[in-house]
Formats: structure tokens, C-alpha cells, sequence
């Protein structure tokens, strides 16, 4: 017969549960609390909680501070890669405004409802109809000077721990914008995504992960060390890339290229 777990083995799972869920809590609590100047600091408390340190490349300092200008006053659309859950926290501590709408796929995860505000939390589509909504939802936003944040890979990057690859929602939507639309550019270390998977339906969390959300745990770490790469352009050059190409599954190809020759070395 299958021994039960004995009480004081629960009363120290339980113990951990509570203070983890206490870490998020608390973030979530002072994350809302919290002036606009003041998310980015938080936002980085929360992954340094986690042991996660972010490195965020750049060939100069003039450069990079000259993108990240145009980055937060400019109207355009933000692009990544999606290896790890945590791609939006490590996204929005580079992002010093609050007009942003995203694409989020972690839905069932309330940090990122709570970090980007839930009207500002759009579900991915799941047909036809719904693209269209988004698209036109989101050149609206643009539009009105806004910044419209999706990952052109969808989640299959952390649920199947496939290479990044570009469905057709980015290839629609750059078609129909503004040649001079922003397109800003992030790539996260796809290593990012083998050191933090997510455990879910696990009852007592092991001393080494953090809860996130009831029964979603994220791996502690230490020190990780996660790059992130950013380059400023703007939709001609890739209206001009999937042109060159035909067809679908060529265009969608072809501008996955594109975005790893321009942002996705290191």
C-alpha cells in the first residue's frame, strides 16, 4: 500500500505555496499601486525575484538610446519572439508608456491581465473573423498613436519548443500599414524558454519554483542571464520582404528571415 504523505510534508508545501503566492501578490499589489514612472522598476523587481537578469544588447549607447526614444513617443507596432512565459514582463521593462495594447497569449496567467490592464489584453484569434477584428482593432490603435504588441509565432515557441516561426496575422497586418509605421523589433535568448517552462497541476510547489498563478509554477533561478536584442525599422522593408517572395507560406518564411538577420543574432 502507497504510503500518504504525512502532515508535516504537506504543512511545509503548503507553507511554500503561501509564500510564493505572497512574492506575486505583493508584486501585483505594488505593481498597481504603482506610478506609470515606477512599472519598469517593479517590473524588473519581479524578474530579479525570479533570478532572472536581463541583458539588453546595443551597439552604442547613442543608438540605443536614440531607439528607445522612438520606441516610447512613436505610433507602431512591437514584434518578438515568445521562448518563455515571462516574455511580456521582460518586454514592457523596456516600454515607458501606457497606450499599449498586446496580443498576450498567457491569459489564464492574471500577472499580465494585472501588469497590462485587461482592456489592454487582447486574446488571440481563433478564426478567420477574429483576425480580422484584431487587425482592425489594432491599426485603430496605431491610428490614434499607439503601440500594438504581438508575437507573430504565437505560443507554439513555448508549447511545442519549436524555432520561431511567423504565422500569417504579422504578414496581413504590415501589408495593409503605413509604409513609415514603426516596426520595433525584440529577440529574447530562445534559452530563455529551455530555463523557465511551466509546471502545471503541480499541488505543493518544490522548493526551486515560484507560483504565478493557481497551480503555474515558474523554475527559480540564479542568475540567469537572459539577452535581449532590439532594432528600430519601419513596415517598408518588410512589405518589401514578403514581396520578393510567393505565396503564403513563402511570405511568412521570408519574413522570418528577415526579422533573424535584423535582430536575431547573439
Amino acid at each position: 500500500m502507497e504510503r500518504a504523505p504525512s502532515n508535516r510534508q504537506n504543512t511545509k508545501g503548503e507553507q511554500a505555496q503561501t509564500r510564493d503566492q505572497s512574492l506575486i501578490e505583493k508584486f501585483l499589489f505594488d505593481f498597481e499601486t504603482a506610478t506609470p514612472e515606477e512599472r519598469q522598476t517593479r517590473l524588473q523587481q519581479f524578474t530579479d525575484a525570479l533570478g532572472v537578469k536581463l541583458n539588453y544588447t546595443r551597439s552604442s549607447e547613442t543608438e540605443h538610446r536614440e531607439m528607445r526614444h522612438k520606441l516610447n513617443t512613436e505610433p507602431g507596432l512591437v514584434i518578438s519572439n515568445h521562448p518563455s512565459v515571462l516574455d511580456p514582463a521582460i518586454i514592457f521593462q523596456a516600454l515607458d508608456r501606457t497606450d499599449v495594447l498586446a496580443l498576450v497569449h498567457e491569459r489564464g496567467v492574471p500577472i499580465f491581465d494585472r501588469v497590462i490592464g485587461a482592456e489592454h489584453a487582447v486574446p488571440p484569434p481563433t478564426n478567420r473573423q477574429e483576425l480580422q477584428a484584431m487587425m482592425e482593432r489594432g491599426k485603430k490603435h496605431i491610428t490614434n498613436g499607439g503601440l500594438f504588441l504581438i508575437f507573430p509565432s504565437g505560443a507554439d515557441e513555448i508549447l511545442r519548443g519549436e524555432p520561431v516561426h511567423f504565422k500569417s496575422g504579422f504578414r496581413l497586418f504590415v501589408a495593409e500599414a503605413n509604409p513609415e509605421t514603426m516596426v520595433y523589433s525584440f529577440y529574447i535568448n530562445p534559452d530563455a524558454g529551455k530555463a523557465l517552462p511551466l509546471a502545471a497541476n503541480t499541488r505543493i510547489a518544490p522548493k526551486d519554483v515560484v507560483m504565478i498563478a493557481p497551480n503555474i509554477y515558474v523554475r527559480r533561478q540564479r542568475d540567469l542571464e537572459v539577452r535581449v536584442n532590439e532594432e528600430y525599422t519601419q513596415a517598408r522593408e518588410w512589405q518589401q520582404a514578403a514581396s520578393a517572395a510567393h505565396g503564403i507560406h513563402a511570405q511568412n518564411e521570408a519574413l522570418t528571415k528577415h526579422y533573424l538577420s535584423r535582430v536575431g543574432s547573439g
